[in-house]
């Protein structure tokens, strides 16, 4: 009895500390494996039990997808109703997707924000800008205003600040900002080290990134205050890593692998450590992971 009243009342705290985390059992990622499009999967983290998840996803743009804090859907993009890029939501575990955005513009990179909307970036003003939304897709406003291309965007777990890849400086780099995208600022990059696709630490603490510092992308981890960052990856030969996506307990982080023109899933733990490929299939691409 007191170890199941002790379980019921962690259960509550939680609750009202915010939503119960996620869980992190499964991983989700684009792949045109099915020979129709780009559709998304998802798989095991120990890389069985393959599940698709959608079907009707074209060719010719990857879908971009992130999972919600509750791990319970999952926002994308796609083609497949008209000929421009909008957003879309489903239900993880299966089912039809709903479109959130109506717009003569292209929308890329929607992701979950902490306090229950979308944030995307759009084309709609003309320049890549990021946008944030209610989950509805109604009440959509701007976050920035650059002269050069602003994508990418992920969020501190606790909300309070904002990070994603711009190129407002003449190559991409990565980026701080307050919630409503003032206080905008560098935290690293510079014409000989292009980065991309930062993912917020679930303990708030680093940002991981893909970085080009010679020709090829690795992964990195980055603390906030802009110190010099840590390689994860490194392999031998011309292969590119990009795409991280940090599991649930921040122990391990997933991200695409490009080695002799294949994209492959693999993880790894959070130190660089523990290498292990999830997909294996010449045949077709596997890409964009969401832990």
């Amino acid at each position: 009895m007191r170890k199941a009243a002790t379980l019921i009342l962690a259960s509550v705290i939680l609750l009202f500390a915010g939503c119960l985390p996620r869980l992190s059992d499964h991983i989700y990622f684009a792949s045109d494996r099915d020979g129709v499009g780009n559709n998304l999967f998802a798989i095991n983290t120990d890389g069985g039990e393959l599940r698709q998840l959608t079907k009707v996803l074209q060719p010719g743009w990857d879908p971009h997808p992130a999972l919600s804090p509750d791990g319970k859907r999952i926002v994308f993009v796609s083609r497949h109703a008209d000929g421009n890029l909008e957003v879309y939501v489903m239900d993880t575990a299966g089912g039809e997707p709903t479109r959130l955005t109506y717009t003569a513009a292209d929308e890329d990179r929607p992701a979950f924000t902490p306090d229950g909307r979308i944030s995307f970036d759009s084309e709609r003003t003309g320049d890549w800008e990021l946008w944030v939304m209610d989950q509805t897709g109604e009440n959509p406003i701007q976050l920035t205003d650059s002269p050069g291309i602003d994508e990418g965007s992920s969020w501190s777990p606790d909300g309070k600040l904002l990070t994603f890849a711009s190129e407002r400086e003449g190559y991409f780099g990565i980026y701080l900002a307050d919630p409503d995208g003032s206080g905008v600022r560098r935290l690293y990059g510079g014409i000989s080290f292009h980065c991309n696709d930062p993912a917020w630490s679930p303990d708030g603490k680093r940002i991981a990134f893909a970085g080009d510092s010679g020709g090829t992308y690795d992964i990195y981890v980055i603390a906030l205050d802009g110190s010099e960052p840590l390689r994860l990856t490194g392999y031998e030969g011309w292969s590119q890593e990009r795409y991280p996506s940090w599991s649930a307990d921040g122990e391990r982080i997933v991200f695409a692998r490009l080695e002799n023109g294949d994209w492959e899933i693999c993880t790894m733990k959070a130190d660089g450590s523990e290498v292990r490929q999830l997909t294996d299939n010449l045949e077709v691409d596997d890409s964009l992971p969401v832990w």
